[in-house]
This record gives structure tokens, C-alpha cells and sequence, in this order.
């Protein structure tokens, strides 16, 4: 914790009942700040995932900002956190993927993630996270569909549905 009143092991309030990250009571540019120990080249990974939970929020005067690091220099840029989550939906866990292209480290070492909470007014912000990580690079999957040889293949509709957890918007 760089300032404010973290809690890294906040038991029975993470996802499932477990322990999360919290922060209780929140003001202006409290930090906490997440060090691996080691350097991880981020040309191997694909986003940031996680599950946050706000108790007490309000997105006209709160932020979340996620900020990667580099030998306790900024790379990148921040992220602010609201363009990823429903800010609306209090007191549950929600999903969010934040693409390594949207922070401008695809190609860059990373050894540090701060959690920068901001606040211009009102109530002060209480936040859990939990399940945070960095994704690895995966094998797409294909679908191909083409027609036996010799014959054509007339398609009238096509169709995309998703099924996963993802980025939501107020």
C-alpha cells in the first residue's frame, strides 16, 4: 500500500467467499501498488483480466486508474477502469479485460501494476479485487466452412454469439 487503507487479504469477500484485495473508505489518489519481482515481457500476453467489486461508487467523482510500471518508472499509458465495468452495479463482482494495446505495453517489460483510486467529491469509494492477472497468448481457434469440391456452397445467414465474461458499459 502507497497510501490509503489497503487490505491484501480481506478474508470472505472475495469471489467465492475467499480472500480479495480491498480498499476501505478511499480518497484522491489513493495507491496500492502489485510488484511481481520479476521483469515479464508483455509480447507473450494478451490483456488484463480481473473481478472488482463496488460497495460504495459513484463514476462521476470516482475512477479507478490501472497504471504497469518498469524498475518504478510509468510505461504505457493509464487505463481508467469505468471504460470497463458496469459503474453502475454495486455490491457484486463483475469481470473486466482490459486489452494490453489499450495501456500501450504491447512490446514493453512490466514489472509492477498500481491501482491509482481517484476522487473529486462525495462519498468515498469501497472497492474489492480479486482474480487479477496478466493472460498468455493463446492459439486462436478457426472455423472454416467451404463446400465439398465440385460444388458451391450458398450461405444466407451468418451468425456470432459469444459466451464469456466481458467488458461492460453503463
Amino acid at each position: 500500500a502507497v497510501s490509503g487503507t489497503w487490505d491484501f487479504a480481506a478474508a470472505g469477500v472475495g469471489v467465492g467467499g475467499g480472500a480479495a484485495v480491498t480498499i476501505t473508505l478511499a480518497t484522491n489518489l489513493n495507491t496500492a501498488t502489485f510488484n511481481d519481482g520479476t521483469e515479464i515481457n508483455m509480447s507473450n500476453y494478451t490483456a488484463i483480466t480481473g473481478q472488482v467489486n463496488l460497495q460504495v461508487y459513484n463514476a462521476a467523482n470516482n475512477g479507478i486508474q490501472l497504471q504497469f510500471q518498469n524498475n518504478g518508472v510509468n510505461v504505457g499509458v493509464a487505463v481508467n477502469l469505468n471504460d470497463y465495468i458496469n459503474t453502475n452495479l454495486l455490491g457484486s463482482y463483475q469481470g473486466f479485460v482490459i486489452p494490453k494495446a489499450d495501456l500501450q505495453i504491447s512490446e514493453i517489460t512490466v514489472d509492477e501494476l498500481d491501482i491509482i483510486i481517484t476522487r473529486t467529491a462525495g462519498t468515498r469509494p469501497t472497492i474489492y479485487f480479486d482474480n487479477m492477472q496478466i493472460e498468455e497468448t493463446g492459439t486462436p481457434l478457426v472455423y472454416t466452412l467451404k463446400p465439398r469440391s465440385g460444388t458451391k456452397l450458398h450461405v444466407n445467414t451468418l451468425e456470432f454469439s459469444w459466451a464469456d465474461v466481458g467488458t461492460g458499459g453503463t
